[in-house]
C-alpha cells in the first residue's frame, strides 16, 4: 500500500506493544475506578446508565456486525458461514483497472502464503 515493506519496529508496535499497553491501561482503569463526584456530590445513577449506554453502543458495533456478516453468508454449516465472513468479497481491491490487474496477478502468484497455516501466516507477517 505504501510502496515498501513496513519495518520490524512498526510490526512489533502494531502487533504487541500497543495492544499490550492498551490492555494494561484498561486493567489499571478498572482496578482504580472510583465513583465520579462534582463538588463532593456523587453523580446520579441515570448519568452512569447513560454513560454506559453510549459506551456499549460504540463497543458493541464490532460483534453485532460480525454476527450480521456471518448470518448473511451462504453456507450449510456455521463453520462455512464464519469462514466465508472472514474472506474478502470479489470486488475488494484497487479500483484503478491497471492496479487491480497487478493486484490479481500478485494474488495468483502468492504461493508462499497459500501453503502456510494460519499461525504460519501470522509469523510471516510479524517477522517479515
Amino acid at each position: 500500500m505504501i510502496g515498501h515493506r513496513v519495518g520490524r519496529y512498526w510490526r512489533w508496535c502494531w502487533a504487541l506493544i500497543t495492544p499490550g499497553i492498551m490492555t494494561l491501561i484498561l486493567i489499571y482503569f478498572y482496578a482504580t475506578y472510583q465513583s465520579l463526584t462534582y463538588n463532593n456530590v456523587p453523580y446520579p445513577n441515570w448519568a452512569y446508565a447513560l454513560g454506559w449506554t453510549i459506551t456499549a453502543f460504540g463497543v458493541l458495533q464490532v460483534p453485532i456486525w460480525a454476527v450480521v456478516a456471518i448470518v448473511r453468508q451462504p453456507g450449510e454449516s456455521l463453520r462455512e458461514k464464519v469462514s466465508g465472513a472472514f474472506q474478502p468479497v470479489s470486488s475488494w481491491g484497487p479500483s484503478d483497472p491497471l492496479l487491480r490487474e497487478q493486484y490479481n496477478k500478485d494474488l495468483a502468484n502468492d504461493n508462499v502464503t497459500k501453503d502456510l497455516s494460519c499461525w504460519g501466516k501470522v509469523k510471516k507477517n510479524f517477522s517479515g
